[in-house]
């Protein structure tokens, strides 16, 4: 019932908590359950545990993406034009980018949407640092995030490396939101 292993060198792997080993990892099976810090890669490694499955990887990538896909799975409600007129119609009456973000947020919570939508969302507020938190706190929600990349950060710049930037500064966010 331990879900999902993955490794840069599956063996050996061990789970540590409080300094002590607790858990290992051979030939991809579990024994005991912990949550603590993976050994066993040269670039160490994360450990995630959600209600099903406890998950091993050295991969910040993989792990964004299954953080966004539970996210998404316990999503209920669409995003409309009609919630976007709202959020309009909100913010119209606020002047500072800072002040934008919080009420972006809120009127965004639990909704799934498509990439467009999260674009326009991200033109609201000015700031580099708040399009990377409205990014960030909304990926999750997203129904298409394979365009993620050419449809929310190709807007944002033509540089590769600013766009490389910027999704390594989200996928960081993501992951450290657990």
């Amino acid at each position: 019932p331990l879900g999902i292993y993955s490794s840069v060198r599956p063996l050996p792997v061990v789970l540590r908590a409080m300094g002590q080993q607790v858990c290992s990892a051979c030939d991809n099976s579990l024994t005991g359950s912990a949550v603590g810090t993976v050994f066993g890669d040269d670039k160490g490694g994360t450990v995630t545990e959600t209600q099903d499955e406890l998950i091993l990887s050295s991969d910040p990538e993989a792990l964004r993406e299954k953080r966004a896909q539970a996210v998404f799975d316990s999503l209920s409600d669409d995003w409309k034009e009609q919630d976007m007129a709202s959020l309009k119609e909100a913010l119209d009456k606020i002047s500072l980018s800072k002040e934008k973000l919080p009420v972006i947020l809120h009127h965004s919570e639990g909704r799934r949407m498509n990439c467009a939508e999260l674009s326009e969302l991200v033109k609201l507020v000015s700031l580099e640092s708040y399009k990377e938190q409205v990014m960030a706190q909304r990926y999750g929600h997203l129904s298409d995030r394979e365009n993620f990349q050419e449809v929310v950060l190709g807007p944002l710049s033509r540089s590769e490396s600013i766009r490389k930037n910027m999704m390594k500064t989200m996928t960081e966010l993501v992951n450290s939101q657990g």
